[in-house]
């Protein structure tokens, strides 16, 4: 014997069967019933004169009341609900007292999308009846028609996911990676329980597609929502892929025309091309962190957060990834420019920008920060970037990689930053401090630490002295030896200055 083919819900009914964009209007308590058939109306009286109990009833109360003024929508409702109806479909407005009724009742009211044809929809009730999967099919084709219009219509991702939401009643998410999200609309029920999607983005990449419910909402249509969700949003991505390839390859000649220093004229007309603001006030951010793919990957999400973190504000940012390679450094580094234009006014949230820049990165590899100076214009721009470039380099090689450096902090190595290995720079080390480090190398002595303390100290013995926890004997023996091995007296006023300009200069070999 064959079993019963069971009956769909009211629920399932709502979900699967009527036009995307239907909403519950009322009776939300008797969702549960089972939907046995359904039944339209004609200009007829009675209306339903065939209407048997679990049976949904979809009425054009429009064309009702053109034969009957005096017939309201809550008085139908009310003698409706006295069959046993599992639901009624209402093409027109629903008005307060009909969802009294209904709400009385625990009688499900639906209201139809404006444009929505009664006897199709009844023929898909008919279908989900008697053959599920056609109908979850012919849904589901629905689903992505109007998911891949909006799309196409420009909506934009946050738009298509706000639509999805609309449909499916659940919290929509999409994000990149945890902690990175690109999109949401709704909000989170206590207890609520999610089912995800992969969408691919780029040729390796991927984002999440996430909806978020109580348990018992999240049924077969939510099913089908996210597999045709993930579809439309996934050539959503991939506009947007499109287009920020574009844009990306529109800045990057911007950039490498900055970079090589091209005419001015050259430099303003790929800026126009970029839509890049040098008649405003700007800086030049400079990051680096070591190369490699998942590094490229990282930046380009961290990347993604510093602009709208700018843009919040006001700031309008242009970022562009690419290779660099810094002064006297044999490794090639990953690099990110961070272009910034706004009015006079934000130059003083550049610190709180710099520092969320440089927290914001979560990546084992350290990533090094530089910023030159504010600037106006192409000459001003190259010159910032030169500032930050010089900031980057003297940092990395006086402090160390991972900080975030400042040109405008840099004292005097922002002078003395050109003598960076060159053959004066050597000789003048050679004829200073070199003899010096040679001996505590080879001889496991602090002859040069204890020079940089007595010149910390003006030349003071017994300050010296006391600072390094030795006799005054002892300090008197040492500087004898730095004066015999360097052949410069640091209690000499020309000796010393050569030799504490020489101590600053020795990270620049």
């Amino acid at each position: 014997m064959v079993a019963p083919i069971p009956l769909p819900t009211v629920r399932e009914m709502g979900r699967l069967a009527l036009p995307l964009g239907t909403t519950l209007a009322a009776g939300a308590l008797g969702l549960g019933r089972p939907a046995r058939w359904a039944r339209t109306s004609g200009v007829l009286s009675p209306l339903f004169p065939q209407l048997n109990a679990d049976e949904v009833a979809l009425l054009d109360f429009a064309l009702v009341q053109a034969s009957n003024p005096n017939l309201t929508l809550s008085r139908v409702v009310r003698e409706l609900g006295r069959v046993g109806l599992s639901a009624i479909v209402i093409k027109g407005e629903v008005d307060n007292g009909a969802r009294r009724e209904a709400e009385r009742s625990n009688l499900p009211l639906f209201a139809l999308p404006e444009g929505a044809d009664l006897p199709r929809t009844a023929r898909a009730i008919i279908r989900l009846i008697s053959d599920r999967e056609a109908q979850e099919e012919a849904q589901a084709a629905a689903l992505y028609r109007r998911l891949s219009q909006q799309v196409m219509s420009g909506a934009g991702l946050q738009g298509v996911v706000e639509d999805l939401h609309r449909l499916v009643g659940h919290l929509v998410e999409v994000s990149a990676a945890p902690g990175n999200l690109l999109a949401r609309a709704g909000s989170t029920l206590p207890g609520s329980e999610t089912v995800t999607q992969m969408l691919p983005i780029g040729e390796s990449a991927t984002a999440t597609l996430t909806l978020c419910d109580i348990p018992e909402a999240l049924d077969g249509f939510s099913r089908m929502a996210l597999e045709q969700g993930a579809a439309a949003l996934a050539l959503e991505l991939a506009k947007m892929e499109a287009v920020e390839a574009a844009r990306e390859g529109v800045y990057g000649d911007f950039v490498a025309t900055l970079l090589l220093g091209e005419e001015e004229s050259v430099l303003l007309a790929r800026a126009r091309v970029a839509d890049y603001p040098l008649e405003q006030v700007q800086w030049v951010v400079l990051g680096v962190a070591a190369r490699d793919e998942a590094t490229e990957e990282i930046l380009r999400d961290w990347m993604r957060r510093a602009m709208v973190r700018a843009e919040a504000v006001g700031w309008h940012v242009r970022l562009h990834l690419g290779e660099i390679h810094l002064p006297l450094m044999a490794e090639a580094w990953q690099s990110t420019f961070v272009l910034a234009g706004g009015s006079a006014g934000w130059e003083t949230g550049r610190s709180d920008f710099l520092s969320h820049l440089a927290t914001d990165w979560s990546a084992p590899t350290m990533l090094s920060l530089a910023a030159g100076d504010p600037a106006r214009g192409a000459e001003g721009l190259r010159h910032s970037l030169v500032q930050a470039s010089d900031a980057l380099v003297l940092g990395m090689r006086l402090l160390g990689e991972g900080g975030c450096y400042l040109h405008k902090e840099m004292g005097l190595y922002r002078l003395l930053r050109h003598l960076q290995g060159t053959e004066d720079l050597r000789q003048f080390l050679d004829s200073t401090l070199s003899t010096l480090e040679d001996y505590d190398r080879e001889h496991a002595t602090e002859l040069l630490t204890t020079l940089q303390l007595l010149l910390e100290h003006g030349g003071n013995i017994s300050a010296t002295a006391k600072a390094m926890h030795l006799h005054r004997n002892s300090m008197a023996y040492r500087l004898e030896r730095i004066r015999d091995i360097a052949g410069l007296d640091p209690t000499q006023p020309n000796d010393a200055f050569a030799l504490r300009l020489a101590l600053m200069l020795a990270p620049l070999r």
